[in-house]
């Protein structure tokens, strides 16, 4: 469960990130090494990046790793109970969530 929402704080930021340099994620895979499909995954929290990927985005467009990951620090020092619902934008993306709960 909480690799899931790891890889969604890690997705929301590559988001960010891309929309931010006002790419595609057509273009903007071919920095990650993904394609369109694997990007879209990331993106919605589905699927991971490994540790080598998220440092060459953070060397690649001079972004603190720290900006990366900081989040799931701070969630993972607050003691807090993380709702995987606070992650998802739309009910599509809440669907899909509940079929993979399904799939485990």
């Amino acid at each position: 469960m909480r690799q899931l929402i790891f890889s969604m704080i890690v997705g929301k930021k590559i988001r960010a990130l891309r929309k931010s340099l006002k790419l595609n994620q057509y273009e903007f895979c071919k920095f990650v090494g993904v394609n369109q499909s694997q990007l879209s995954k990331i993106e919605r929290g589905f699927q991971s990046l490994d540790i080598c990927q998220i440092c060459f985005l953070s060397y690649k467009f001079k972004i603190e790793l720290e900006w990366f990951i900081g989040d799931i620090k701070k969630e993972l020092l607050s003691g807090r109970t993380l709702e995987l619902e606070d992650f998802f934008q739309s009910k599509q993306d809440i669907e899909l969530l509940q079929d993979h709960r399904k799939e485990d």
